[in-house]
């Protein structure tokens, strides 16, 4: 029973349980080999991951002639996304955000294409950061959404005049 404890409460190292038992538990992990480094539940809740976009309409001398248009990428960034094609739009703004340079070369024309007559788009890469276990515990009567911090992680301005051709991309 004890084996089976170990097992339990150590694969999910960051829980309260494992850091109350670790000095209790871990002699006996190590002398077996079942200390490890990773979490077998999850690493942490994943964090929202979105892209703020604005596209504003100038023209050549820089006079506004449309409104500016903001959005979100993916749309739905503030509900739960249980369609699988959907899913796939959250998995590739993990993917857009960890190399700014693919914001350029992929995102930015693609957005480009979708409002004609943009001339230049921001894009800004936001986080919505789920609180610690610690903080949650602290601030226990208050509710998990208001603990939550938006991070903005960087800003991308890009020129839609210059995007390339649609058939290049």
């Amino acid at each position: 029973m004890y084996h089976l404890a170990v097992i339990t409460v150590l694969a999910n190292g960051g829980s309260f349980l494992a850091r109350y038992w670790t000095p209790y538990l871990i002699p006996y992990a190590n002398t077996f080999g079942l200390n490890n480094t990773w979490n077998f539940y999850s690493p942490d809740p994943a964090h929202t991951m979105y892209l703020e976009y604005r596209v504003r309409f100038d023209d050549e001398q820089g006079n506004e002639v449309k409104e500016p248009i903001e959005g979100y990428l993916p749309p739905e960034k503030d509900q739960i996304v249980v369609d699988s094609s959907k899913r796939r739009l959250l998995y590739a703004m993990r993917f857009l955000m960890l190399d700014p340079d693919r914001l350029n070369s992929l995102m930015s024309p693609w957005l480009c294409r979708q409002y004609p007559g943009a001339s230049e788009i921001a894009i800004t890469h936001q986080l919505e950061a789920i609180p610690s276990l610690d903080s949650a515990i602290v601030h226990m009567d208050t509710p998990v959404k208001e603990l939550k911090e938006i991070v903005q992680t960087g800003r991308n301005v890009f020129n839609c005049r210059s995007t390339p051709d649609e058939g290049a991309l």
